[in-house]
């Protein structure tokens, strides 16, 4: 899989425009690709952006009342997040130059066709995302509280930061990450590309663990036409599509032995050859790979090659489990707080003295997945400013309640104690779980409602925006 930056929920766009059908006819046209509000006058607007921040402002220069460029330094003043974009049919060098020295990120000249304006307002989308992870790489280069996307202030977690960026500028040893599930051996290989001289190369993962053997080699390595029953056209393999980047292997340890043969003599001669044909293709790529089992356990009882063993784990990282980091636990919950505030449009300020307590104290069998799923539960179940037990479903071993449901699955659901539980040996899929419970709700409350988000949405307890956000996220559209 190529790595994709890609946000599902809507940016919000205000439009302060004075001239009617030009100010309908841009909420129409943006409305599709933005969470659109209209306003006629600055003053209006300003009101609103008061309550309600707003990532792009689209603002008229010549307006009733309060110009534009003093609309601007107003909007700068109250959300300096926003991007201003302009427009204007009566601009004068000097105008420009003063509105870009208050801040406007840039202009568009009337009379303009949409098009204009949705290529002003995509290039300040990605000067947003570019200020976001410039602002959050800055704030990972302080040792003690993180690398990356990972945070954490415990010890353990400071040398293993000091540890990755050592490696991270380096550009072609290859690093073995060791883990249990959920610890976030995937962020370590993200960090690692993101902060290496390969940063603008491309970062590319697979799961090993997710193919038959057959497709496993076709995807790394690439495939010939005619190389088998269905290969009608010939096509680039992962080692390919990674040079000058990195390659992720997750699941490392589930590569069948022939495999690995293949894979040892493309990490040590960088080049490659496609199923099916006869040429050496060269290939720049740096391995990263991470695996949850014991790889020597595995070389001595047969199951994995000793000499890839000692290929990939030049440099080895160990990445401890959540219970491991006490402490730890509570930073990472204001982390995936802040992180859900900006998805969700929410303004949760953390979490109570109790939650706090009950955070530090549970074990994270499931390690910070598990803790970044609880949270993205409370922060769309609960409407008041901070997370208590409750919410997080921490405490009393039962999931949070929310209100009261009617049906009759439902209130089986509602009441289940820990007597109507029965684990099978093999253990469950405790996240899938809960997530297929989710859509299957969201689901079902849109198809009683015909659709209709609000209606669905009171149903369901939550706010729209939450409703569409979990749509979005279950691909219910």
């Amino acid at each position: 899989m190529v790595e994709k930056k890609e946000n599902t929920q809507l940016k919000s766009l205000v439009i302060v425009e004075d001239e009617d059908l030009l100010g309908r006819s841009l909420h129409e046209a943006l409305s599709t690709d933005f969470e659109v509000e209209l306003f006629r006058c600055a003053e209006d607007a300003l009101e609103r952006i008061k309550d309600h921040s707003f990532d792009l402002a689209l603002l008229d220069i010549r307006l009733p009342g309060m110009d534009g460029v003093e609309a601007l330094s107003r909007i700068k003043e109250i959300s300096p997040a926003t991007l201003v974009v302009m427009m204007t049919a009566f601009g004068t060098m000097e105008t420009v130059v003063e509105a870009v020295k208050k801040g406007a990120f840039t202009f568009v000249k009337k009379p303009f066709r949409i098009n204009e304006i949705r290529h002003a307002l995509q290039l300040a989308m990605k000067e947003m995302l570019s200020i976001s992870e410039r602002e959050y790489l800055k704030r990972s280069s302080d040792q003690r509280r993180g690398f990356g996307e990972m945070v954490g202030e415990h010890q353990v977690m400071v040398e293993l930061f000091d540890k990755l960026r050592r490696v991270a500028e380096v550009s072609s040893t290859t690093v073995l990450i060791h883990g249990e599930s959920g610890t976030g051996k995937e962020l370590v290989a993200k960090a690692i590309h993101r902060m290496s001289p390969r940063s603008e190369g491309p970062f590319v993962e697979i799961n090993c663990a997710a193919l038959t053997p057959e497709l496993l080699e076709s995807e790394l390595f690439g495939h010939e036409k005619g190389a088998f029953t269905d290969a009608r056209q010939g096509k680039q393999g992962l080692f390919e599509i990674a040079s000058g980047g990195s390659l992720f292997l997750d699941e490392v340890g589930e590569l069948p032995l022939g495999l690995q043969a293949k894979l040892l003599k493309a990490i040590e001669e960088k080049k490659i050859r496609r199923v099916g044909g006869t040429g050496l293709i060269g290939v720049d790529v740096r391995v990263l790979a991470a695996t949850n089992r014991d790889l020597a356990e595995m070389v001595s009882q047969g199951t994995f090659r000793e000499d890839l063993l000692y290929r990939i784990n030049v440099f080895p990282v160990i990445v401890p489990p959540l219970r491991q980091r006490p402490g730890d636990s509570t930073l990472i919950a204001r982390y995936f707080i802040d992180h859900f505030n900006r998805e969700l449009g929410r303004n949760v300020k953390g979490l109570t003295n109790d939650a706090q307590e009950a955070v530090k104290a549970y074990q994270w069998p499931g390690n910070v997945r598990e803790l970044r799923n609880c949270v993205e539960r409370a922060m769309i179940l609960s409407t008041g400013d901070y997370l208590g037990l409750e919410d997080l479903g921490l405490g009393s071993g039962v999931p949070a309640r929310h209100g009261e449901v009617t049906g009759d699955v439902l209130a089986v659901m509602a009441n289940v104690s820990e007597e109507d539980i029965n684990f099978p040996e093999e253990g469950i899929d405790f996240e899938g779980l809960i997530g297929n419970l989710e859509k299957t709700l969201i689901s079902r409350a849109l198809s009683q409602t015909r659709y209709n988000q609000t209606k669905s949405a009171k149903l369901l307890g939550l706010t729209r925006e939450i409703l569409r956000y979990r749509i979005k996220k279950y691909e219910l559209e």
